[in-house]
């Protein structure tokens, strides 16, 4: 069950990037994004959810949806600024997954 819901929500980002448009039609979106962190060991990846609040330029601005575990300087709630192309996945906005999940 895990690893389906994993699948379909990284099809949900594949399907919104190929929707024409600039990065406004990921307005309402929960993204799945990575927060790359040094630690004592290496580089270490933290996923974390974004509920898209908005753009600036071609650039999407949320609010972190996740309390970080390695991202300390980050709290759930804090805005962040990302590129579409750090998205890993994505669900639809109940309002609209119908229409475009066909």
């Amino acid at each position: 069950e895990v690893l389906r819901l994993m699948v379909e929500q990284a099809d949900t980002a594949r399907a919104v990037r190929r929707q024409t448009g600039g990065a406004e039609r990921w307005q309402g979106y929960m993204v799945k994004k990575v927060f790359p962190q040094v630690a004592k060991r290496g580089v270490w990846d933290e996923f974390m959810w974004v509920r898209v609040t908005g753009v600036r330029g071609e650039r999407l601005v949320g609010r972190l949806a996740n309390s970080p575990v390695l991202a300390t300087y980050l709290a759930c709630g804090d805005e962040v600024e990302f590129s579409e192309d750090e998205v890993v996945a994505a669900e639809w906005p109940d309002d609209t997954r119908q229409t475009n999940a066909g």
